[in-house]
């Protein structure tokens, strides 16, 4: 059981790594196409 909520764990905070990832993606895209105009 004890495994079982540590790895639960370790997955929401890799998701949520992802999502994070994710953002700092958009917010660059979203830089590069304001600086190219």
């Amino acid at each position: 059981m004890q495994y079982t909520i540590e790895h639960a764990s370790a997955l929401g905070g890799m998701i949520r790594a992802a999502r994070n990832i994710q953002k700092w993606r958009q917010n660059d895209a979203a830089d590069k196409e304001a600086a190219d105009d």
